[in-house]
């Protein structure tokens, strides 16, 4: 599929774990609550750090994102792999990222509300987020304090109001889906790079040398989803192929 119609892409349910080609994107979504055996399965496949860090979580919803957005990354990057789903070595950079070392394969997990994200890629690096848009939130106080004057103008000129509050959100998960895509996350300032206001499709964002960073150009794409989330996913590399896939609410075979 060319970077033209990714937009136009839908969901796709699928009943096992596809390949990854080289240059391809995957990006999975699992809806919540998942059915009782598959999130056991999902939890069987925690390391015991891992069944640590869930059971610290005392929120149902924030324990269940944990454990579905990990165990069905350990199962996919074993399909993709071929090792084990026990024995996948993540690590944690020391920005916080997760990796699978030395494998070739770069993802990136994102949660909010009901919906896990895990999008995946041969080489370089990526980033997804996705965000459940919140009618009661003071958006236009954080644009002030973490967009650029530009974009702040931007949301400005747009006089309607669920138009606007809708905009700061998917420019908001432009700009995280980027700054995880670079490494550094929240420590990169969003105010160092600019986004544009209208539909990202494979729009390509530079990001300015620091005095430890060279410059940097990521590919940024906005995420088809229904009313009421924003989402995207940003790509070191140009943008030559995507799929949405939906893991589905059975076991897969």
């Amino acid at each position: 599929m060319s970077s033209g119609n990714l937009l136009l892409n839908p969901w796709q349910t699928v009943h096992a774990i596809p390949p990854l080609p080289a240059e391809a994107i995957h990006i999975w979504r699992i809806d919540l609550p998942l059915l009782p055996d598959v999130l056991d399965s999902c939890h069987s496949l925690l390391t015991p750090q891992e069944a640590e860090r869930a059971n610290r979580l005392r929120q149902p919803q924030a324990r269940q994102q944990f454990i579905a957005g990990r165990g069905i990354l350990r199962r996919i990057l074993a399909a993709t792999s071929g090792l084990d789903p026990h024995l996948i070595p993540i690590t944690t950079a020391p920005n916080g990222k997760p990796a699978f070392a030395q494998s070739g394969i770069a993802f990136n997990v994102a949660h909010s509300g009901d919906t896990v994200l895990i999008a995946l890629h041969r080489g370089g690096s990526i980033g997804i987020d996705i965000e459940c848009i919140d009618p009661t939130r003071s958006f236009m106080e954080i644009a002030q304090h973490s967009f650029t004057p530009s974009e702040n103008l931007s949301l400005l000129a747009i006089d309607d109001p669920q138009q606007r509050r809708d905009t700061f959100y998917q420019l908001w998960t432009r700009k995280e889906a980027i700054a995880k895509a670079d490494g550094r996350g929240l420590v990169l300032p969003f105010t160092s790079f600019h986004i544009p206001p209208f539909p990202a499709n494979s729009t390509p964002i530079p990001i300015d040398q620091t005095e430890t960073t060279p410059p940097r150009t990521f590919y940024v794409t906005d995420l088809p989803l229904e009313t009421g989330l924003a989402g995207a996913m940003a790509l070191d590399s140009p943008i030559h192929e995507m799929k949405l896939l939906m893991f589905p609410r059975h076991e897969l075979r």
